[in-house]
């Protein structure tokens, strides 16, 4: 049995032993404790590496599966990946937990990812994050995490806005409909794909939230005549919107396309039909 931080090619526990740990080069595995910096990386095929790029697999990936991925990835975006496994128990086990992760539950997969973002942070290294399908959910739950950890150590919520602004993520096919500001945000939707259509990312509800935040000032501007300073109905009726309507965060990037993938079930929220819509960032990764 591997202990924290080390390494084993070839576990003989089942898939689900290994949620949250991280996955290295050749499906080397480091415990959830583990810092992401110490996980040795897959590396593109035959080219150099550019950055650090963090990846969150969707449901129903193996280890194996998500290696696979991994290498992809690493191969399309010219980067250094180390994964963060989203572990299978089986597709119905897989979709009951990401039901649970649409609700608020929190994700063992979580609290490793936060805990690499906010190391990241404190190193000030840029952080690249891609996740796919319901590991959208594990990342959007992460980014929320490490905001309200940095403004318990005492930042204003703008100051941890600044702060993440260092953290680039982009989803595939995404399961997440809410997103906190500070990070830069590229989303991509197949709309051959139901998954992110029903229940992640989408742009139809920025006009909504800016009149309702506008709505909100309104309010606190008359609460403000009677001496009262305060920014509860902005808050409220913003939150109230996202909820409804879903937030891909402030200055979200969204880009559509259309494939119905190879044949097969669900081909079009395939993670290789997605990678092959990427389209390279402006920096590493």
């Amino acid at each position: 049995m591997p202990i924290r931080g080390s390494y084993q090619a070839d576990p003989p526990l089942p898939d689900a032993r290994y949620d949250g740990f991280f996955v290295g080069v050749r499906g080397s595995l480091a415990g959830p404790r583990s810092s992401l910096f110490g996980v040795p990386p897959v590396l593109p095929e035959g080219g150099d590496a550019r950055g650090l790029t963090i990846f969150v697999n969707g449901v129903a990936n193996s280890r194996e599966d998500h290696v696979a991925s991994m290498q992809a990835l690493a191969n399309a975006a010219s980067t250094a990946v180390v994964g963060v496994h989203n572990a299978t128990g089986g597709l119905l086990r897989d979709l009951v937990q990401a039901g649970k992760d649409k609700l608020g539950s929190r994700n063992s997969a979580t609290g490793p990812l936060e805990g690499a973002i906010l190391d990241g942070l404190k190193r000030g290294t840029p952080l690249h994050l891609v996740a796919h399908s319901q590991g959208a959910l594990l990342v959007s739950q992460a980014l929320g995490g490490a905001m309200e950890r940095l403004v318990g150590e005492g930042l204003s919520r703008p100051e941890a806005e600044a702060r993440l602004a260092a953290v680039t993520v982009e989803t595939f096919g995404g399961a997440a409909a809410q997103w906190p500001d500070g990070p830069r945000y590229v989303h991509y939707v197949n709309s051959e794909d139901p998954v992110p259509g029903w229940l992640g990312t989408s742009d139809a509800g920025s006009g909504v939230r800016r009149r309702a935040a506008r709505a909100g000032r309104a309010v606190d501007s008359m609460v403000s005549v009677v001496g009262l300073d305060s920014t509860l109905a902005e808050r409220t009726a913003t939150r109230v919107a996202d909820t409804l309507l879903g937030y891909p965060g402030r200055g979200a990037v969204i880009k559509r396309f259309t494939d119905p993938g190879p044949p097969g079930s669900m081909s079009a929220h395939l993670f290789t039909t997605y990678l092959a819509h990427r389209e390279p960032l402006d920096g590493p990764g």
